[in-house]
C-alpha cells in the first residue's frame, strides 16, 4: 500500500497514522512525504536557508513492522505550474520508483487524502486508487479564492479517477458522490486499547498534577479552527477554572488570539505530547471540549477527539457541528457563548453518571481502529482485482 501523505510522518498523529500502522502489520506500506515545491525550495536558495542535509536526506526509513517513510529532498522538487508540472513530477517518479524497487514491490493500492496529489495520478500505476477525504478542503482558513478554484479542480479530477471514494462523515458523502457513486463513509476511530484500565489506575492523570482543578481541556491542533473567542471568554469569565489545551499551535491566521490565551493566568498551553501519552492528559480534564467555529469545515468534520473523550468515559461539551449531534448523552451541545459556559458549569456541579461513562465508552468501542479496519478491509475486497485480493 502506498499512501500519498499531506504531511510530514512525524507530528501530531491523524487517522492516516492508525490506519497505516495497523496495514503495516500484515502488508507493506510506504507512507510517502510530500515532496518540496519548486519555489520554495528556491526561495530557502535565495535566503541561504537550506542545509545541505535537505538535499540529500535519506530516501526510504523504516519506521515499524512494514512501514516504511519515504522522502525525496530538495534536489527533486515539484511544482503544480501547467507549463512545467510534468517534468518535475517525472523526476519525482523516478526518484519513487527505486524505493519501490529497493522494497521489492511491483503492485500496490495507492491511497491518498489530498487531492494536489493528482499530478502523480498520472505518472503512477496502481492497482486501485483509493481518496479518502477527511475535510472539506476548499473550507480551510487562508483559502485565497484562487486557491479554492485550483482546490476544486484538482479535487474534481481525484474523484472522477478514484476506483474507491472513502470519506468520514455522511455531509462529505452527500458532497463527493455527486462525482463518484462509489463513495463509502468509514468514520474516523480510537485505540480503545489505550484507554483501557484508567478507572482502575488512578495515578494516570499526574502528568498535569501541577494544573489546579477544575481542568476544561481540548486535545487536538489549536488554530483557527477554534472558536478562540469563545475560549477567551471562558477563560475570562471562570477565572477559577484552568483551560488546558494540549497539542500543536497554529497561529498564522489568529497570532492576536492565540497571544491573548497565552497571557492569561488560568490557559495552560502544553504543547505536542507523543500519541501514546495523550491518554493521560485526557484522563485529567475534568470537562472535555471541542470549541469549533461554527463554519462550513465543522459541519463536515468528525473529530478524532470525540472519539477519545468518549473511550475515556469522559463527558464533552461542544458547540454545534453534526457529528456532535448523534453521539449519545455525553456529549453537550452548547447554542452559543453564554450556553458553553452554563453546560461546563452543569457538567462540572455533579460527578459524571456512570451509565453516561458506560455509554460514552460503548459508542467509542463501537468506532475502534479494529472495526474501521474491517470495514476498509470488505471494500478493499469488493473492489480490488482478484490476483491482489
Amino acid at each position: 500500500m502506498v499512501y500519498l501523505g499531506p504531511e510530514p510522518w512525524n507530528g501530531l498523529w491523524r487517522n492516516r497514522h492508525h490506519l497505516m500502522s495497523r496495514f503495516g502489520r500484515d502488508r507493506t506500506v510506504i507512507y510517502v512525504e510530500p515532496p518540496s515545491l519548486l519555489k520554495q525550495v528556491r526561495r530557502r536558495l535565495i535566503r541561504g536557508k537550506l542545509p545541505s542535509a535537505d538535499l540529500f536526506r535519506a530516501r526510504t526509513a523504516h519506521i515499524q513492522d512494514n512501514l516504511h517513510v519515504f522522502r525525496t529532498g530538495a534536489l527533486c522538487p515539484v511544482t503544480l505550474r501547467k507549463s512545467v508540472s510534468a517534468i518535475t513530477w517525472q523526476y519525482w517518479r523516478r526518484a519513487f520508483r527505486r524505493c519501490l524497487a529497493e522494497l521489492e514491490i511491483e503492485r500496490y493500492i495507492l491511497w491518498i487524502s489530498r487531492p494536489f496529489w493528482y499530478p502523480a495520478l498520472d505518472q503512477l500505476t496502481q492497482e486501485l486508487l483509493i481518496y479518502h477525504v477527511v475535510d472539506e478542503y476548499t473550507a480551510y482558513s487562508m483559502v485565497t479564492e484562487d486557491v479554492r478554484r485550483g482546490i476544486i479542480e484538482s479535487e474534481e479530477y481525484t474523484l472522477q479517477k478514484a476506483d474507491l471514494v472513502i470519506v468520514v462523515s455522511e455531509t462529505l458523502r452527500v458532497s463527493k458522490s455527486k462525482l463518484n457513486r462509489n463513495t463509502h463513509v468509514v468514520a474516523n476511530g480510537v485505540d480503545i486499547g489505550a484507554y483501557s484500565g484508567f478507572n482502575e489506575n488512578p495515578t494516570a492523570s499526574n502528568v498535569m498534577a501541577g494544573i489546579p482543578r477544575p481542568r476544561i481541556g481540548y486535545s487536538g491542533l489549536i488554530g483557527s479552527r477554534l472558536d478562540l473567542e469563545l475560549l477567551l471568554d471562558l477563560a475570562r469569565h471562570r477565572p477559577d477554572y484552568s483551560i488546558v489545551l494540549l497539542g500543536a499551535v497554529d497561529a498564522r491566521d489568529c497570532r492576536s488570539q492565540i497571544g491573548e490565551l497565552e497571557n492569561l493566568e488560568n490557559v495552560h498551553f502544553l504543547g505536542l505530547k507523543p500519541a501514546e501519552d495523550v491518554p493521560k492528559y485526557i484522563k485529567g480534564f475534568d470537562v472535555c471540549m471541542i470549541p469549533y467555529a461554527r463554519n462550513e469545515r465543522a459541519r463536515h468534520a468528525d473529530p478524532l477527539k470525540l472519539y477519545e473523550y468518549g473511550a475515556a468515559g469522559k463527558e464533552v461539551v461542544c458547540t454545534d457541528f453534526v457529528a456532535a449531534r448523534n453521539v449519545g448523552r455525553f456529549c453537550r451541545i452548547a447554542a452559543s457563548t453564554d450556553d458553553f459556559l452554563f453546560q461546563v458549569d452543569e457538567t462540572l456541579s455533579r460527578p459524571t453518571p456512570v451509565d453516561i461513562a458506560t455509554e460514552a465508552r460503548q459508542w467509542a468501542g463501537m468506532g475502534s481502529w479494529e472495526n474501521r479496519m474491517l470495514q476498509i478491509e470488505s471494500l478493499l475486497a469488493m473492489h480490488l482485482p482478484p490476483r491482489v485480493r
